[in-house]
C-alpha cells in the first residue's frame, strides 16, 4: 500500500467512524452531567422522560421504519409489475386499432350499400305513394280511418 493510500483509509476511518462515535458521546454525555448536577426532584422528570422517549417513542420509530420499508418495497415491485405488463397491454392497444379500421371500414361499406339501394328504392317510393288513401283538404295530418272508429 502506498503511504497516500494509507492516510487516505485513515482520515476516513476517522471521519466515518471515530468521529460521530465522539459526536454521539459528547450528545449524551453533557445531558448525564448535567442531570447529575441538578436537584433529585429534576433528575426524576428528566429521567421519567428518557425512559418514555427509550420504550415508547423509539419503538414506535421503528415500527414506522418498517412500515416505510413495505411502502417503498411495495412502490419498487408495483413499478416492475408495470414494466412487466406494458407488452402485453400494447399488443392489446394496437388490436383495438387494427379492430376499430376493420369496424370502420365495414361501417362504411354497409352506409355506402344503403345509400345505392335506398337511391334505386326511390322510383319505388313515388309508386307506392299511389296507393295511399287522399286527405282530405280540412282535416289534414288529422284525418281519422274507418278502423279506428271501431
Amino acid at each position: 500500500m502506498t503511504p497516500d493510500h494509507e492516510h487516505e483509509q485513515r482520515r476516513d476511518t476517522i471521519l466515518h467512524l471515530i468521529l460521530p462515535m465522539i459526536v454521539a458521546g459528547v450528545t449524551v454525555g453533557i445531558p448525564i452531567v448535567v442531570v447529575l448536577l441538578l436537584g433529585r426532584r429534576a433528575q426524576v422528570g428528566i429521567i421519567a422522560d428518557l425512559m418514555v422517549s427509550t420504550l415508547a417513542l423509539c419503538p414506535a420509530v421503528l415500527c414506522g421504519y418498517l412500515l416505510c420499508v413495505v411502502l417503498l418495497t411495495s412502490v419498487v415491485m408495483m413499478r416492475r409489475l408495470t414494466v412487466r405488463a406494458m407488452r402485453p397491454v400494447q399488443r392489446l392497444h394496437d388490436l383495438t386499432d387494427t379492430l376499430h379500421e376493420r369496424v370502420t371500414t365495414a361501417t362504411d361499406t354497409v352506409n355506402q350499400q344503403t345509400v345505392n339501394v335506398s337511391a334505386r328504392l326511390a322510383v319505388l317510393d313515388r309508386i307506392w305513394t299511389l296507393f295511399d288513401r287522399p286527405e282530405s283538404e280540412g282535416k289534414g295530418s288529422e284525418h281519422v280511418t274507418d278502423d279506428t272508429q271501431k
